[in-house]
């Protein structure tokens, strides 16, 4: 017998998702991933198919040819290595559904707004802490954030300003 995801899904600790939320953002998630999966693997190939065939060349390669070449593999390899991050991010995502701390900010503990998480579904910060992470205000080790000014408690983010 087969068991729905909502069978599984614990108690979601974000006061605004309930177990059929979770169940629709872990589907999405799920997709995304084999969908990213499928690609990591395209990308891998034609990266590779490249380089055997630049390397067995038996014609000489002009400057050009092979900096196109060089260019392209590159570029196959940011984008394995962008996609492969974006892929860990999904599974923790897929792993705070299991724990039932999906869509909680693991930063600051508020909801994660439901709008955001439509577009980024693996967003594990909400919009505040985010930006104060991009902006050098806070530190991630981890699944562990530490506030690195006395800007960010200004900023309006919780964090441990009794410290």
């Amino acid at each position: 017998m087969e068991r729905t995801a909502t069978e599984t899904m614990p108690e979601p600790q974000a006061k605004h998702l309930n177990a059929g939320d979770m169940a629709r953002f872990r589907e999405i998630l799920m997709d995304k991933r084999e969908q990213l999966n499928g690609q990591v693997e395209s990308l891998s190939k034609d990266a590779t198919a490249s380089t055997e065939s630049t390397e067995h060349s038996k014609s000489p390669l002009n400057n050009a040819e092979n900096a196109s070449d060089t260019y392209e593999q590159d570029f196959a390899f940011l984008s394995i290595e962008s996609e492969e991050e974006l892929l860990d991010k999904i599974e923790n995502a897929l792993e705070r559904i299991q724990e039932g701390s999906y869509g909680v900010c693991e930063a600051c503990e508020t909801d994660i707004p439901e709008e955001r998480l439509e577009v980024m579904p693996w967003a594990d910060l909400c919009v505040k802490c985010q930006q104060l992470e991009e902006q050098g205000g806070m530190r991630r080790s981890g699944r562990d954030f530490e506030l690195l000014d006395d800007d960010a408690d200004q900023a309006g983010v919780p964090g441990d300003e009794e410290a």
